[in-house]
């Protein structure tokens, strides 16, 4: 199976609808969002109307909170039925075998805007432990941070999001995709068990 990956679109519906023309020539199955779909709901129509088509499944991001989680009358007024149904099909955490993805780390309480603040990144020595324990699933993968980075239990990987990252079935790994208005996404191939990255502005 092979699913379009997208993080953190931030509303950027130029890059948006570029990546959804590369995803369709590179022919995914499926389209994946990591969160962030809204930022400020100034383009959350154009979005939504070019994500729609292609029936996605994801997760919810901090900035999706108010539309995706329990939304308020409010936000059904201001935005339409239509939008507030689309952020209803996400989820906290969605799984794909032995995959877990979730917009920032699954030990965060994901209908809690103030845990994406708190803490220390991924990336810093021992802030990876407790995710690893506390999850059973060999791959997660997160957006959220708006950079490319992989580790696997015992050690970071000198990656960078500029070559393909190649799972094996003997590790564990934690991976964050980079961020569709950075002009970043990727492709997870589960047959050939792996991860490729694309640039919009390369």
């Amino acid at each position: 199976m092979r699913y379009g990956i997208l993080a953190d679109i931030h509303e950027h519906v130029e890059y948006l609808r570029e990546a959804l023309n590369m995803l369709q020539h590179e022919r995914v199955d499926k389209l994946l969002l990591l969160g962030d779909i809204a930022v400020d709901g100034k383009r959350i129509d154009e979005t939504v109307s070019l994500l729609r088509p292609f029936a996605p499944c994801g997760v919810w991001g901090n900035h999706d909170l108010g539309l995706a989680h329990n939304p308020s009358d409010h936000f059904a007024n201001r935005y339409g039925t239509s939008v507030i149904e689309f952020f209803s099909t996400l989820k906290s955490q969605f799984e794909i075998g032995d995959i877990l993805v979730t917009h920032g780390l699954p030990t965060w309480d994901a209908t809690d805007p103030t845990a994406y603040y708190l803490g220390k990144p991924p990336w810093t020595n021992g802030s990876l432990t407790s995710e690893f324990q506390q999850v059973t699933h060999r791959i997660i993968l997160v957006g959220h941070f708006h950079r490319w980075f992989a580790s696997t239990l015992r050690h970071p990987i000198a990656w960078r999001g500029k070559t393909v990252l190649s799972f094996s079935s003997l590790e564990r790994y934690f991976v964050i995709v980079g961020a569709l208005f950075q002009g970043s996404f990727a492709i997870l191939d589960t047959d050939a068990d792996s991860l490729t990255p694309f640039s919009i502005t390369a």
